[in-house]
């Protein structure tokens, strides 16, 4: 299991084609939405599951993951 702080680690850290991808949408450097765009243009990653772990947030925000290719998201409730 790799774990990384921002979506450009995340992007480096793909060595071996992980079962899964889960991804936050607020990540420094590059967040959830610039790397689930970047792992569904690449042939190597883009049929890995990502699923997103958020905060609560609004139906323009989740359709916008799921339009971006997200399997599916998690509300973390505080």
């Amino acid at each position: 299991m790799n774990s990384s702080t921002n979506g450009k680690e995340a992007l480096e850290a793909i060595n071996n084609k992980p079962d899964l991808i889960i991804l936050d949408i607020e990540m420094p450097i590059m967040n959830g939405y610039e790397t689930i765009t970047k792992l569904k243009e690449s042939k190597k990653t883009q049929n890995i599951p990502v699923i997103f772990l958020t905060s609560p947030t609004k139906p323009n925000v989740i359709k916008k993951i799921f339009n971006l290719g997200a399997s599916d998201y998690i509300s973390n409730h505080l």
